[in-house]
């Protein structure tokens, strides 16, 4: 697995040698309860997925087995949520699962008067959303948040920040 020869050649570069290197983990496929996205209007159309890796290129998600339904869910709501925007855009997009639902932060995509405030709240109440950030160049700002969103982390919950790090799978965070 490239994890494990990576892990193996990066301490070859520094003359180490590990004595003992545990078996690469996998996580299995719909547990990926974070994301980092991408989305632009791309020909007219909403491109939303990933950056190729080593370049800007951004690949057009029509599904994605790897993550968490909940996740998933979410894809086709924010192609549409993005689409009535106008003219050409690029923004990132961070989804999160978190105990109240799914957490999505947007950063790049500013939000103007009082008809597009109303349309992000109406999009994050019709979606259930557990909280809708947007960080429009002054850091992420909770913009819907009817709960404190939080995180189950070995039987604590504990709060989550907007754009807080958390292990890309439960089953990933438990076997380190």
């Amino acid at each position: 697995m490239w994890p494990r020869c990576a892990a193996i050649s990066a301490l070859a570069a520094v003359g180490m040698e590990p004595e003992v290197l545990a078996p690469t983990h996998l996580s299995p496929a719909g547990s990926r309860r974070r994301a980092s996205l991408r989305a632009a209007r791309v020909g007219g159309a909403i491109a939303l997925g990933y950056s190729e890796g080593g370049s800007h290129k951004l690949v057009d998600l029509k599904e994605c087995p790897v993550l968490a339904p909940e996740l998933a869910a979410i894809l086709g709501p924010l192609r549409k949520l993005l689409a009535q925007r106008d003219g050409r855009f690029a923004v990132e997009i961070d989804l999160s699962l978190a105990e109240q639902g799914v957490d999505v932060a947007i950063k790049g995509l500013t939000v103007e008067g009082l008809q597009q405030t109303e349309a992000m709240l109406d999009f994050a109440r019709e979606h259930g959303l557990a909280r809708l950030s947007l960080d429009q160049g002054y850091g992420p700002e909770s913009l819907w948040e009817p709960d404190g969103v939080s995180i189950n982390l070995s039987g604590v919950s504990v709060p989550l920040p907007p754009g807080a790090f958390l292990q890309a799978t439960l089953d990933g965070e438990q076997a380190l």
